[in-house]
């Protein structure tokens, strides 16, 4: 298997949070409203998307203004950082009301998958899929079927961003070999 170089790019970033931000508000708008949490989790889940939507576009913005590539980089990174912290509650709160949820934590693997490198994605991976699988120890249930579940998530958003990886970082054929 080969190994990619890290591409940071910041066109892949604002095409990443073009798709990805508001496909997270979404799924997790939905989960809010048609779940029917209690009072306080649902005014939680609401500060906490606020939160996300105020760092995913507002430090693309940002990063369209920096030059220093490094800084540029370690924007993105928090992004990614603030991301993962706000979906594992998300998904804390939301996740026995609203089993969609999972999917926000498949996002950073998969944006990850874009620029990042193999290893990186698998890392992702497997972060994520250690965030839904501490938030069904302590959600429960912790039945054969619950845990089924879980495991097919998990294998989603390692075959997938996986899959992602390797044609995102695929050449891409020559006009010649299209015919």
């Amino acid at each position: 298997m080969k190994s990619y170089p890290f591409r940071y790019d910041p066109k892949l970033q604002m095409m990443v949070t073009k798709y990805a931000t508001p496909f997270a508000i979404f799924v997790v708008t939905l989960g809010i409203f048609t779940s029917h949490p209690q009072q306080t989790v649902k005014l939680a889940t609401l500060a906490l998307l606020g939160l996300a939507v105020v760092i995913n576009v507002g430090i693309p913005l940002v990063v369209r203004r920096v030059r220093d590539d490094k800084v540029k980089a370690g924007l993105a990174q928090a992004k990614m950082g603030s991301n993962i912290f706000i979906n594992t509650f998300l998904v804390y709160f939301l996740g026995d009301l609203w089993a969609p949820i999972w999917l926000i934590l498949a996002l950073t693997p998969i944006a990850t998958a874009i620029y990042g490198t193999r290893l990186d994605t698998i890392g992702a991976a497997a972060g994520s899929t250690g965030i839904l699988f501490l938030a069904q120890v302590l959600r429960g249930p912790n039945t054969f079927s619950a845990w089924s579940q879980q495991v097919v998530y998990a294998a989603f958003m390692f075959l997938f961003s996986l899959l992602i990886n390797e044609l995102s970082h695929s050449p891409s054929p020559s006009p010649q070999e299209q015919a």
